[in-house]
């Protein structure tokens, strides 16, 4: 696993490459902050055409960002907002271990 927010070492953009290359499953956080960031922007840009498993985690939904809507359309997302109860959340964290579970069986299993 890889997170971009705390294993970021030397050249940046190298850096995120370099992660997002040795990635099965890539999970979107996004925000509004997220949407707004020109690093996200340059990381998920790259990532969309890789063949990867997209996932998308929606924090919230302010803000706009026309090149990531496009790239998350259609796309099995998960919410996560600050609203949500403890009970909703942690059924939402369930769902997305059984979908990261088993999408990474398959890729496995491909390989």
């Amino acid at each position: 696993m890889w997170i971009d927010t705390s294993e970021m070492s030397g050249e940046l953009f190298d850096t995120m490459a370099n992660g997002l290359n040795n990635s099965d499953i890539i999970l979107l956080c996004v925000s509004k902050s997220y949407r707004a960031s020109p690093n996200c922007n340059r990381e998920f840009k790259y990532a969309a055409p890789k063949n990867k498993s997209i996932i998308p985690l929606m924090l919230d939904h302010d803000g706009k960002n026309e090149a990531l809507d496009l790239i998350i359309a259609g796309k099995l997302y998960y919410e996560l907002t600050d609203d949500m109860d403890s009970v909703a959340f942690e059924e939402i964290i369930n769902c997305l271990y059984e979908d990261i579970s088993k999408q990474l069986k398959s890729i496995r299993k491909n390989s």
